[in-house]
């Protein structure tokens, strides 16, 4: 078995630690904007019924039934980057973080609160299903609207 001079051995180190910051990096940001975020949003009251989550896949622009997809903070951030549309469910996801996220992050600052909505994102995208989503989207849009009434 042929041996590996010192210098393969340096450039695989070197390119096994850049990978590992690569995939760390993201990771540690989503777990730091999680800590910036107090609690976690509430399920939606009530489910909203399977033609009504139909009706607004397709205002949003979707075809065929809704769909959940696990983010992940790597991913998420390559999608980012990219020019590829991210998963639908990113756009619902992101609609029910931004609204809680604004009433209970620690700290001030567009980079904090951008921060803090995505990891929140990304935590929806894991922890709830696509159902419930859909259900508090209708919850805060309607709750926008008794609102707007109000004043």
């Amino acid at each position: 078995m042929p041996t590996l001079s010192i210098l393969q051995r340096s450039l695989i180190a070197i390119v096994l630690f850049i990978l590992a910051l690569v995939f760390s990096i993201p990771w540690g940001l989503y777990y730091l904007g999680l800590k910036d975020i107090d609690g976690k949003p509430d399920l939606p009251a009530h489910m909203i019924s399977g033609d009504m989550q139909q009706k607004i896949w397709a205002e949003s622009g979707y075809e065929g039934q809704p769909e959940s997809v696990a983010l992940n903070p790597v991913s998420y951030i390559l999608s980012a980057a990219g020019q590829d549309a991210p998963p639908p469910v990113t756009l619902f996801a992101w609609r029910v973080a931004s609204s809680y996220q604004r009433q209970h992050h620690a700290h001030e600052g567009v980079m904090w609160q951008q921060l803090s909505g995505g990891a929140l994102t990304i935590w929806l995208s894991r922890h709830w299903t696509i159902e419930q989503l859909l259900s508090k989207v209708v919850e805060l849009e309607e709750k926008k609207r008794q609102t707007s009434k109000a004043d």
